[in-house]
């Protein structure tokens, strides 16, 4: 894959939009029929972001908003560790093109400032060792073992790597302001079952 300062690329592989970027205030509907987005937590507003990137018309609904999500009081790290790889070559590389663009994606946010994405120093002892995969294909660049891990308790070796860290508070709040100024719809409503929706 391509290295993390490279330009974005669609799953078609032709160039995106910059990771980071924010929505133009007002964004105007490019097209297709509106889209309903469940839910205000990172996913939900993650994909209303995506969308209304692409020009699409989003509408938000959920029973909480940001800051009142459950999403609000998790830290996130990326840190792929025990996912799915896929059982064919084909599952393998497309899994490692999704690492390449989140990796990007997070690094571009840091580097734009104020989503709250930094990068962290990750350690791990010896006897916990991460998929070796996750560290092939420049997806972890800076991956060197240790005599003495910089960490309380016993001396023990191990492996540290730069890894990122998502302040999800600021994370979410970025979004939901992206979001609103872009003019994506939020609708405060809960559904009980699926014939609601």
């Amino acid at each position: 894959p391509a290295g993390p300062e490279e330009a974005p690329h669609s799953p078609e592989g032709r160039p995106g939009p910059m990771p980071g970027e924010t929505l133009s205030p007002g964004h105007p509907p490019v097209h297709g029929a509106r889209i309903a987005v469940l839910g205000a937590g990172v996913v939900g507003l993650t994909i209303a972001h995506e969308l209304a990137r692409a020009g699409r018309r989003v509408r938000v609904y959920a029973r909480e908003f940001a800051l009142g999500t459950t999403s609000n009081l998790a830290g996130a790290l990326w840190l792929p560790t025990g996912v799915c790889w896929g059982e064919t070559e084909w599952q393998r590389r497309r899994f490692l093109r999704w690492l390449a663009e989140s990796k990007r994606r997070f690094l571009a946010q840091k580097h734009a400032r104020g989503w709250g994405v930094r990068e962290l120093p990750l350690y791990e002892p010896g006897s916990d060792w991460q998929d070796a995969r996750f560290f092939r294909d420049g997806i972890v660049t800076d991956r060197r073992e240790m005599a003495c891990l910089p960490i309380n308790g016993p001396a023990r070796a191990g492996l540290a790597w730069t890894g990122l860290y998502i302040d999800t508070p600021v994370f979410l709040a970025r979004l939901d302001a992206d979001l609103r100024a872009g003019g994506v719809e939020f609708v405060h409503r809960e559904f009980g079952t699926g014939g609601e929706i």
